[in-house]
């Protein structure tokens, strides 16, 4: 059974490489520590904005 892959995805070729040999970082998993950080600690977006500047949290419904 085959599944969809999350999140942005980019076309193998040379011109979407980064520095000409890798695929470019396309998530910032900074956005993942700061879900369960808000909703496991009720840390309120003020602070998650003190920690991870300018991360929208994804919630992955773990807790």
């Amino acid at each position: 059974m085959a599944a969809a892959w999350p999140g942005e995805r980019v076309q193998v070729a040379q011109a979407t490489l980064f520095q000409n040999g890798d695929h470019p970082v396309l998530t910032d998993c900074r956005a993942f520590f700061a879900g369960p950080i808000q909703h496991g600690y009720g840390v309120q977006q003020a602070g998650l904005e003190r920690i991870f500047a300018g991360i929208e949290p994804k919630n992955l419904s773990l807790v």
